[in-house]
Parts: C-alpha cells; sequence; structure tokens
C-alpha cells in the first residue's frame, strides 16, 4: 500500500509510476500535489483514502486512469470527477453507489487538457499518440502548425484542429498546417478577417 500521505506536497511530482501489486491508497496520499497532471492506478488496488487528490488541480483536470474492472473502495471523499476506466467496465462504475456521480470514459479516451507546448495549447490523446490544437487566441499574424509535439517524454502527432480553433484572431493572416492533419473542427477558422493563407 502507499500509506497516508505518502506523496503529500511533492509539488514537483509530475507523474508517477503505481506499480501493479499496490493494493491501497493512502488518505491524502497525493494531496497538494500540484504538478501532478498523469495517474494510472493498476488493477490491483482495491480501496483509495479520503482525499487522496485533494488540490491536485492540474490532475483533477486531466483525470486519473484505473485499470481495474471492478471499482476500487472508496474510503472518503475523492476530488476526481473524470475517471478513465477499462471499456468492458464503464457500465459498472456508472452504477456503482460509490462512483456514479463521476464521468466515467474508456482508457482509449483519456487525454490531457490545454497543456502548453512550444506556445501551443494542444489536448494530448495518450493512448491514440496523437494531439488536437485547441483555440489560443493566437495574435500573430503567422501560425505554422507543428507535425508533432512531446510531452512527458512521449510525441505525440499532431491530427486535429479543434471547434473553433482560431475564432476570431482577427490579426491572422496565414497558418500552415502540417501533413498530418486529419481533421479541422466546425468554426475552425470563423471570423479570421484578415486570413489570406493556408
Amino acid at each position: 500500500a502507499l500509506g497516508d500521505y505518502c506523496f503529500y506536497s511533492c509539488d514537483a511530482l509530475a507523474s508517477i509510476n503505481i506499480p501493479e501489486g499496490v493494493t491501497a491508497l493512502g488518505n491524502y496520499c497525493f494531496s497538494n500535489c500540484s504538478a501532478l497532471s498523469f495517474l494510472e492506478i493498476p488493477e490491483s488496488v482495491k480501496s483509495i483514502g479520503s482525499s487522496c487528490f485533494l488540490s491536485c488541480n492540474t490532475l483533477q483536470e486531466n483525470g486519473i486512469i484505473i485499470n481495474s474492472t471492478t471499482p476500487p473502495t472508496l474510503l472518503g471523499i475523492i476530488e476526481m470527477n473524470r475517471i478513465y476506466v477499462p471499456e468492458e467496465a464503464v457500465e459498472t462504475y456508472k452504477a456503482n453507489e460509490s462512483w456514479k456521480d463521476k464521468t466515467i470514459s474508456k482508457i482509449d479516451d483519456f487525454h490531457y487538457v490545454g497543456i502548453e507546448v512550444n506556445g501551443f495549447k494542444y489536448n494530448i490523446y495518450h493512448y491514440k499518440g496523437e494531439a488536437t490544437l485547441v483555440n489560443n487566441n493566437y495574435s500573430s499574424e503567422i501560425v505554422e502548425i507543428p507535425e508533432s509535439v512531446n510531452y512527458l517524454g512521449k510525441t505525440y502527432s499532431v491530427t486535429e484542429l479543434s471547434n473553433g480553433c482560431f475564432n476570431r484572431c482577427n490579426n491572422l493572416k496565414s497558418v500552415v498546417l502540417p501533413n498530418t492533419i486529419k481533421i479541422i473542427g466546425n468554426n475552425c477558422f470563423y471570423y479570421c478577417s484578415s486570413l489570406t493563407t493556408i
């Protein structure tokens, strides 16, 4: 088990690999780990302590991955709304009394939200190896979108521009798109009154 307050206020901790075999996460285990952005809980974890993720703001925005098809027992309040579980377990978690008020999705849909890399903001899809460029309110006249981005030691292919990605970017004159782009979202260049070249 990872004991109570095990990583409490480890401000620089960005990710952690919890080994298979750990059976419990203690009370306040990761509380106040403000830099923590990725956490994958192995199938062996059977219980999660009270306030385990308290004030883990980045992690709360991204969500956590739980590899167990059986929902772990919650030993108090869990400050986490986005939970990613095996696809075959989604309905089981949604029906569980302790988990039913959470947003439950399949693991393949896990993504980091609004991650800034080299001045651009992305939603980064961990298991798909892809990144979506999201609205940044660009003030530049020329934007060149990279083919890929690196985050936490992994490379992600930039494959999509989100809905409204460049919405009302009035200064924007030119956008250079990489060959990796597969999807351009609705209203992507809406009201880009100066845009002349893509």
